[in-house]
């Protein structure tokens, strides 16, 4: 009788551990969305401000943080969703998608160069940060030859 009385309580104590685990472990993940949640109203702010070159940067840094796993996998959809919300409100970065996939719907990729010319009216530092951006959204890809860089645009990847 004592051997089940012992073995019931420790079943007892053992619920008690899991059940406080549980509850640390659902708080952790609140207190991370509510940082993500700041951020990303500081990002809305200073897009809000005309910001647009800094807020890119921080949402590549957000999105190469989301890819190291720094937040739970649950949370990185709506995250990366969430981010790709601000870069509709860019001048440059939805001007240099749409170029890019118009020029990949009449041949297979486009040169960097090409597309630096067809958007003449950016910056090049522009446009570069936006194909880093539209490349870590999955949306193009990138690869190197002969010094020019290709990108080719990804019509299956409907983020933007």
């Amino acid at each position: 009788m004592l051997i089940v009385f012992i073995g019931g309580f420790g079943i007892f104590a053992l619920m008690v551990i899991a059940i406080q685990t549980w509850r640390e472990r659902k708080a952790e993940q609140r207190r991370l969305a509510d940082e993500w949640n700041t951020l990303l109203t500081r990002m809305f702010t200073a897009q809000a401000m005309g910001h647009h070159r800094i807020v890119r940067e921080q949402v590549l840094q957000s999105c190469r943080g989301l890819d190291q796993g720094l937040v739970p996998a649950s949370q990185v959809p709506h995250l990366k969703a969430r981010l790709a919300s601000l870069l509709v409100q860019d001048p440059v970065y939805p001007a240099v998608l749409q170029e890019i996939r118009s020029a990949c719907s009449a041949q297979l990729e486009v040169s960097e160069f090409t597309l630096a010319v067809s958007l003449r009216e950016f910056l090049i530092e522009d446009i570069r940060q936006c194909l880093v951006l539209a490349e870590a959204f999955g949306q193009v890809q990138r690869r190197g030859e002969q010094g020019d860089t290709r990108v080719a645009a990804n019509f299956h990847h409907a983020a933007l």
